[in-house]
């Protein structure tokens, strides 16, 4: 059996993990809003990750938005990777949304589920008069994380997900715009803080 074909089908079972384990944690958030706490608030704070992902090293600090077992953020984000590679700083932004099936128990670890976006741009190899200024990148990924509190307030969190990305580069040899789509990894690692989060007791 060559390598290919090992890489294609440890791709394909991959792929079939996330998602059993998606539609696990879908269902168990749905069961788990039937339990929601009558006196809920909205509960903000800020989001500083590291990831990994196929566009390579990135960093982002986003604002989120807690509501019972939802949890929406959204940020700046900048590319560590294409820094020496480009004139101007390659910038983009992160956006996604995370769903705790057990918020209603307060546990120190916990788990959720993740779906995340991101865009990165960066100036283009296009060195004549062209409109093609701009390389970038956008990923989409789903999968699923963990949350430890290291006070009610501050907390870490680490997360894996799988996805896709699609790709637009300029090609200065073939003085042309070209894409690229395949398949996505994301790894993440990064910590929370919650604002005007409460005093809580954990199990």
């Amino acid at each position: 059996m060559t390598k290919i074909t090992l890489f294609v089908l440890f791709n394909q079972h991959m792929r079939q993990a996330f998602f059993l384990i998606f539609l696990f944690f879908i269902t168990d958030c749905c069961i788990a809003q039937k339990h929601i706490l009558k006196k809920q608030k909205f509960i903000y704070g800020s989001d500083l990750a590291f990831n990994l992902t196929r566009a390579g090293y990135s960093a982002n600090l986003a604002f989120n938005l807690k509501y019972g077992g939802y949890q929406f953020y959204a940020g700046p984000k900048i590319s560590l990777d294409q820094l020496s590679n480009s004139e101007n700083t390659p910038l983009g932004l992160v956006a996604g949304f995370r769903a705790y099936p057990h918020f209603y128990h307060e546990h120190r670890l916990d788990t959720y589920f993740n779906f995340d976006y991101q865009l990165v741009r960066w100036n283009s190899a296009c060195t004549k008069n062209c409109s093609d200024e701009k390389d970038l990148i956008h990923e989409l990924n789903v999968g699923f994380g963990f949350a430890y509190k290291l006070t009610y307030k501050f907390q870490l969190n680490a997360a894996v997900l799988a996805g896709a990305f699609t790709e637009s580069l300029y090609n200065e040899r073939l003085e042309k715009r070209e894409t690229y789509i395949g398949y996505n990894n994301l790894f993440r690692f990064g910590i929370i803080y919650e604002f005007n989060a409460t005093e809580r007791q954990w199990k």
